[in-house]
């Protein structure tokens, strides 16, 4: 399968099956990857997973087709949205086969400005009256707004203002995103995607920066393998070295370990990261730390002539 690859010890897993609860993620990942000697061999630890593939890969057809309904609505009313997420590597074929990624919504990243009328938009489409978008200031600490239902198809979808939650939202600015994003046509529609780097960086950082589940120190499965997905697909287009940068600069040293652990545990992906705060090797493309850390810079410049401003006023 080329690039597209299942790790290993994916492979392995299936095989132990009988002694493990895998889940549908792991089935629809390792299925395709299984030569026929090992689907005969292991025929009783591997029944179902066919059945999860195949049913996956209609449904993800189903949320693909969705996907390109919602962009063209967006695109009447103005709005290119940056597709975020497992709706991201689905639309991208980043995965082994279309059915091998899980997706349970379809994540959209909107501009703070647009976000409330996309909202409207969505809304309409549903056609089922008004939907509830929660409180202004829960939003604004959390990533998104309440998903809407029915807008184009089955899957919820999530209008994003930010990718990351709370402080480190400022570790993936929309505007810095927005300008590396990578255009992309959906049927008739037009939307982005975030750069190879950045879509490494959002998967690192789901779990660890923006998700509530975690009481380890982990990243998701999902996010693992699309990491793994990523660096085969991408290669040296992914900046590793200016990415060890951001997240060392911006005090998240501690995820670059983190994420070296796991995809060397679970995925057998050679860490992309060096240890010990060292930098990449100086094969890796590099993007300079400047070019990564200005929009924090500016944003910690904001912040302090407001602070220094109400200061004086109340003076």
């Amino acid at each position: 399968m080329g690039p597209h690859k299942v790790p290993a010890a994916h492979r392995e897993g299936a095989r132990n099956s009988r002694h493990h609860s895998w889940s549908n993620l792991l089935a629809t990942a390792v299925w395709p990857a299984l030569d026929d000697e090992t689907r005969a061999r292991y025929a009783a630890e591997l029944e179902g997973f066919a059945v999860a593939h195949a049913l996956n890969t209609d449904r993800n057809a189903e949320l693909r087709a969705q996907l390109e309904r919602v962009v063209v609505r967006f695109n009447a009313a103005g709005i290119e949205p940056i597709v975020l997420k497992g709706a991201a590597h689905v639309a991208t074929d980043l995965w082994p086969t279309p059915g091998s990624r899980l997706i349970s919504d379809i994540d959209l990243l909107i501009d703070a400005d647009e976000i409330d009328h996309a909202f409207s938009v969505l809304e309409d489409y549903a056609g089922a009256g008004t939907q509830d978008r929660g409180h202004p200031e829960i939003i604004a600490l959390h990533k998104h707004m309440l998903p809407v239902i029915g807008a184009g198809g089955p899957a919820v979808v999530e209008l994003h203002h930010t990718v990351l939650a709370g402080a480190a939202a400022r570790l993936a600015p929309f505007d810095v995103l927005r300008g590396r994003a990578h255009s992309i046509g959906l049927g008739h529609g037009h939307a982005w995607i975030l750069s190879p780097t950045d879509r490494v960086l959002t998967a690192m950082l789901h779990g660890l920066a923006g998700s509530g589940s975690y009481l380890v120190p982990t990243l998701h499965m999902r996010d693992m393998l699309d990491i793994h997905f990523l660096d085969a697909t991408y290669g040296t287009d992914i900046e590793w070295r200016g990415l060890q940068d951001h997240m060392t600069s911006n005090g998240w040293a501690v995820a670059l370990e983190i994420t070296n652990t796991c995809l060397a545990r679970f995925t057998g992906m050679t860490p992309p990261f060096r240890r010990s705060g060292a930098r990449a090797p100086a094969s890796t493309p590099h993007v300079g730390s400047g070019r990564w850390n200005a929009p924090t810079r500016s944003r910690d410049e904001r912040e302090r002539r407001q602070i220094t401003s109400s200061s004086t006023s109340g003076a």
